[in-house]
């Protein structure tokens, strides 16, 4: 199974979106003329859309359960190759924890309305923020590997 996917992968996952964009297309099309006659305020409670989501948000699901479960078998049949993976993670996660310990919660602007509203927790603001700055740290490290690949790339 794994040397037929890492073969075939591509092929096999525009296969796989193609079957559910006819099958979308289909539902959508035969029920498109019911669509037109509702008045404008039932037509959310139509079901002709549903069969494109649905095919869309398992072809999701199933793509994340083969990515992590390939994951583990590589890491598993070769445990020297994983363990930057696994420093990777531990070093995102505790940057993570970093960023959340040593935000501030907010006491003005729109989320500090959320939270006097009850509608943002103050815990959720700190998730928020640490996460916000992981993920502007990642794009930065990417950016600069990116950087010194192509520098490195034009004297190789």
């Amino acid at each position: 199974m794994y040397k037929f996917l890492a073969k075939n992968s591509t092929s096999v996952g525009f296969g796989l979106g193609v079957v559910v964009s006819v099958i979308a297309m289909i539902t959508i099309f035969s029920g498109l003329g019911t669509y037109n006659n509702l008045p404008d305020t039932e037509r959310s409670t139509t079901s002709i859309f549903n069969a494109g989501l649905m095919g869309a948000i398992i072809l999701m699901i199933a793509a994340a359960v083969l990515m992590v479960g390939f994951g583990l078998y590589q890491i598993i049949i070769h445990p020297k190759g994983g363990i930057g993976l696994l420093l990777g993670v531990i070093g995102i996660g505790l940057i993570g924890f970093l960023f959340y310990k040593f935000s501030k919660v907010e006491t003005s602007g729109k989320v500090y309305e959320q939270i006097q509203q009850g509608l943002l927790s103050e815990g959720m603001t700190k998730i928020l923020n640490g996460a916000l700055w992981v993920m502007i740290v990642l794009i930065g490290v990417a950016l600069l590997g990116l950087i010194f690949s192509e520098i490195r790339n034009l004297f190789k």
